[in-house]
């Protein structure tokens, strides 16, 4: 696959090298490529971190005596703070050895300063990069993100949600998950078919995504169910007005194949606080209060309270006493 301006954005390169000098060097050769890369240059690992913080890098490109720390340190802290970013070592021919041994730590690939500096080999290894992290990118996709609507899968939901309760813990900000149901969904699907229907589900993750924050998670969990993980609430009341601004995207009609169709959502949420910052928690007590919202009808939502857990837990008792007394009638026990 050829590398072009016209096929994808400029490629962002960040280069790590202790020495001013030979940094320069590879820089120049590095920004002559047909590729035409932007190139960031960083003396250490701490200048480094801070450029990988402030962008969204296609290649690192380190020498082994860029760092005052080990170089495993290096590699597992870059490794840490740019995931899935590949990795190219460049040294010099007596280091050879020692980067071919750092390939089984999750570096890519390694430069040999003057044999490997040259517009081929850099071209190729550039090539290289880009492929690997595309295809990684797609895998990424296919495991951790829904299908169909591409919002996060119940997978990614889950660990999402499990990370922001750690950072809520140290940073003593609110947390809340939202449950979204698509009222009468099954019957839509009934009757206008399965592929409207999931060109229907199609429009209503993307209003939902539109009524969120940049850093709260949307995710499909399966069927005509979303949940949302929004963080860094400073008000519980705040998961509220984000209801209610996806409760009123669907006021208007949604538009699938030039036909208009009026849908409701029932919503449930649940908050965290110094108790309750369990993700399974949050996630069943969300969906208790999604139930209590389906049965007011119509565009709802509602907040989890404990009222709404005993509830759920009779009703429960109810389900599991009238399932066993069934089956002693039909079983003959």
């Amino acid at each position: 696959m050829a590398i072009s301006d016209t096929e994808q954005p400029q490629i962002k390169i960040l280069l790590i090298h202790k020495q001013a000098e030979k940094a320069e060097v590879l820089h120049k050769r590095l920004i002559a490529l047909e590729a035409n890369p932007s190139v960031c240059t960083a003396s250490q690992l701490s200048a480094a971190i801070k450029e990988i913080s402030n962008a969204l890098f296609n290649l690192i490109l380190v020498d082994l005596d860029s760092s005052d720390n080990p170089i495993n340190q290096t590699i597992d802290a870059l490794l840490g703070q740019a995931p899935g970013v590949p990795i190219v070592l460049t040294c010099i021919k007596s280091q050879e050895a020692e980067a071919k041994e750092l390939l089984t730590r999750g570096v890519l690939d390694y430069l040999v300063e003057n044999r490997d500096w040259n517009h081929a080999t850099l071209t190729r290894v550039l090539r290289f990069a880009i492929n690997q992290q595309l295809n990684e990118e797609e895998i990424s996709k296919l495991t951790q993100y829904d299908l169909l609507t591409g919002v996060a899968n119940r997978y990614l939901y889950r660990d999402r949600l499990s990370q922001a309760t750690i950072r809520a813990q140290r940073s003593g900000k609110t947390i809340a998950v939202v449950i979204i149901d698509v009222n009468q969904f099954h019957a839509f699907n009934e009757q206008e078919g399965y592929q409207l229907g999931d060109k229907l589900l199609k429009n209503v993750s993307k209003q939902i995504v539109k009524s969120v924050r940049r850093q709260d998670t949307v995710a499909r969990l399966g069927g005509d169910e979303f949940a949302i993980v929004l963080e860094g609430l400073n008000d519980p009341q705040d998961a509220g007005l984000i209801a209610k601004e996806i409760l009123d995207q669907f006021k208007k009609p949604i538009i699938v194949e030039e036909s208009s169709y009026h849908l409701t959502l029932s919503i449930g949420i649940a908050v965290s606080s110094e108790r309750i910052l369990d993700p399974d928690t949050l996630t069943k007590q969300a969906d208790i209060a999604r139930y209590r919202a389906k049965e007011e009808d119509g565009n709802h939502f509602e907040f989890y309270n404990t009222k709404d857990n005993t509830e759920y837990q009779d009703r429960h008792m109810m389900a599991e006493e009238l399932n066993s007394e069934l089956s002693r009638i039909f079983n003959g026990n």
